[in-house]
């Protein structure tokens, strides 16, 4: 017997809906001097010792292209291939670079992207089995399943900065 949809991925996709739609929420309802701003550092979560140097536009801009990104590693883990190494000096790097290619996103045009992005990742985690959740792979040195990867990285990604980007605007 085929190995079949899991309730679970399901239930993870519906999870990472409404989270996103949670930061879509936040992010509409920026103001354009709000979009502009210095984003600080979440509350209690921190990559590295470095203060957050992203305006919160590119913040935001920043979480629609990484749940493309992290949909991949997703796709990858599920799929029994693995990661390329990452460590958290080289995932700086790419914030970094991502930040410099885009100083001043437009803000509709970053929901849009968003809604894409997110809408492709609920789509690939809803048709995940049960035996795919349960693969593992490794990333920052540790070891993933799909499933915590899902939960820890493509679902709490934008919860972080739906936190960040409170901690800056007040909002």
């Amino acid at each position: 017997m085929a190995d079949e949809k899991s309730r679970r991925a399901a239930e993870l996709a519906d999870k990472l809906e409404e989270t996103v739609a949670r930061f879509e929420v936040v992010v509409e309802g920026l103001s354009s001097k709000q979009w502009q701003m210095q984003a600080v550092n979440h509350p209690t979560i921190h990559l590295g010792d470095k203060d957050e140097e992203r305006s919160v536009g590119t913040l935001a801009h920043h979480v629609a292209v990484g749940d493309f990104n992290v949909t991949q590693m997703v796709g990858m883990i599920a799929s029994g291939k693995g990661l390329p190494p990452l460590d958290g000096a080289q995932l700086a790097q790419s914030n970094a670079e991502q930040a410099r290619q885009h100083p001043s996103p437009d803000k509709a045009a970053t929901i849009a992207l968003l809604r894409k992005n997110a809408a492709d990742s609920a789509e690939l985690v809803r048709g995940l089995t049960d035996s795919q959740l349960k693969q593992t792979g490794q990333l920052f040195g540790r070891d993933f399943t799909t499933e915590s990867l899902i939960e820890e990285i493509l679902i709490g990604h934008p919860q972080w900065h739906i936190e960040s980007i409170q901690a800056t605007t007040g909002a």
